[in-house]
């Protein structure tokens, strides 16, 4: 199984900072980073395509503008995770812990969020059109200004 080094997060922070002059973006495409743990990491605009998180510890993680297209989450923890900007659309988000996380502006077209804790998120502006929602958690859920035709399971 893989893992992100913090060789790996260094590169990618210098990357961010100098906005691509130095350093390397972090690009975990199609690995294997199922219950890998990484909270509080610094990943902006990393490439996780087919990347598989499920069982990973994502909290509190700074993951603006990730292309995660084709990506599974089953079960992993954004407790509080800024995913501002994510694209995230198409991906199965089953059983994952999104608690005050902040998914403004992300792609959410066609995920599954199903039994998903979803307390506190803040889908601002996002695009939710034919998410699944189905049996998730939406207590004091944020949806204004997303899309939301075809959404299942949203609680109103």
């Amino acid at each position: 199984m893989a893992n992100i080094s913090p060789d790996e997060l260094a590169q990618h922070a210098l990357w961010l900072d100098s906005k691509g002059i130095r350093g390397k973006q972090l690009d975990k495409t199609g690995q294997d980073l199922s219950n890998s743990s990484h909270p509080g990491a610094r990943m902006d605009r990393a490439r996780f395509i087919g990347t598989n998180f499920s069982g990973a510890d994502l909290s509190r993680a700074s993951m603006m503008q990730v292309d995660c297209s084709g990506a599974r989450f089953i079960g992993t923890n954004f407790t509080r995770a800024d995913l501002r900007g994510a694209d995230l659309g198409g991906v199965n988000l089953d059983k994952v812990n999104l608690t005050e996380c902040d998914l403004t502006g992300a792609d959410l077209s066609g995920a599954t969020l199903r039994e998903a804790n979803l307390y506190r998120a803040n889908f601002e502006s996002a695009d939710l059109a034919a998410a699944d929602l189905t049996g998730s958690t939406q207590t004091h859920l944020c949806v204004t200004g997303a899309k939301l035709n075809d959404v299942k399971g949203l609680i109103r």
